[in-house]
């Protein structure tokens, strides 16, 4: 093969590249650049990847995030089949940034992408999230939660990495105080709960405080081992999975905390948890 006429690209790859021959790279004219490793592609305007003096701290950053990611999912092995791709483009096919291969982000976002400090101090709620839409499973994702169960991955990075407890930070802003509080004063209805996501994700923080991250993890275990057989099939099967594996693996009933919130379970379901001591947060507006 033969390439005639083509432009080099700043490109370093981690364990391969030196930061001295870096130096140089980044100087290459096209205008995208890729800081690679086993884990994980970074494509961003060069302009931005010509700023890096040490990509090895980015791509050794994104390793933490992705395999602290892995840890909640409860994945065998924090490895991956391919490494996860970031492109910051200027023409997005949904949203301010999606999910997916690759995970898509604007050019304005890309220093922060390439920015330890920011992400392992203040942290990127944009940038977690896609990355835990990443890491969802269709068994514990039931309808109205696409964008909910994905952020237990966004609180758990800020949680281990930043240091932000679920309960605060995002999570603790008056406005959505609020919006938990309107949801229960208008009937706290399963179909308004599935239009807002803040106020869906506040009954899973408060499942988180009361019995902490290792119950999710525990849970997620589970369903990653079960047979094919045993997989929920409909919408209504995954709702009262979900609460049946939580409320066994905490040693509690949680079906009257699922009632409280509106969340539709069968008679069958909550019956066959009776034998365990009822729960309830001492608030249903208070993370």
């Amino acid at each position: 093969m033969t390439i005639a006429g083509a432009v080099e690209a700043p490109y370093f790859v981690l364990g391969k590249t030196t930061r001295t021959e870096w130096r140089t790279i980044r100087k290459r004219p096209a205008p995208w650049a890729e800081i690679a490793s086993n884990k994980v592609i970074l494509t961003v305007p060069s302009e931005d990847a010509r700023k890096l003096d040490d990509p090895a701290a980015v791509l050794e950053t994104w390793h933490r995030i992705l395999d602290t990611c892995a840890e909640l999912a409860m994945w065998p092995s924090p490895d991956r089949k391919r490494p996860e791709r970031y492109v910051a483009d200027v023409q997005l096919c949904a949203g301010y940034m999606h999910a997916g291969y690759p995970i898509m982000i604007p050019v304005s976002a890309a220093p922060k992408l390439l920015d330890p400090g920011h992400l392992l101090k203040e942290g990127n709620w944009g940038l977690f999230h896609e990355t835990g839409h990443n890491h969802q499973s269709r068994d514990w994702t039931f309808d109205g939660t696409g964008e909910v169960t994905v952020n237990l991955f966004t609180l758990y990075v800020f949680d281990k990495l930043c240091g932000v407890d679920p309960a605060k930070g995002r999570m603790a802003k008056p406005k959505i105080r609020k919006g938990v509080t309107n949801y229960f004063e208008h009937g706290h209805k399963f179909d308004e709960w599935k239009k807002k996501p803040f106020v869906a994700l506040m009954m899973y923080v408060q499942m988180q405080q009361a019995f902490g991250w290792d119950a999710f993890k525990k849970v997620f275990a589970e369903y990653r081992d079960l047979p094919a057989k045993e997989r929920p099939k409909t919408d209504a099967e995954k709702r009262d999975q979900w609460m049946v594996r939580f409320s066994r693996t905490v040693g509690k009933n949680l079906g009257p905390f699922f009632e409280a919130w509106g969340v539709p379970t069968s008679e069958q379901a909550r019956a066959s948890i009776q034998d365990l001591p009822g729960w309830m947060p001492p608030s249903l507006i208070e993370p």
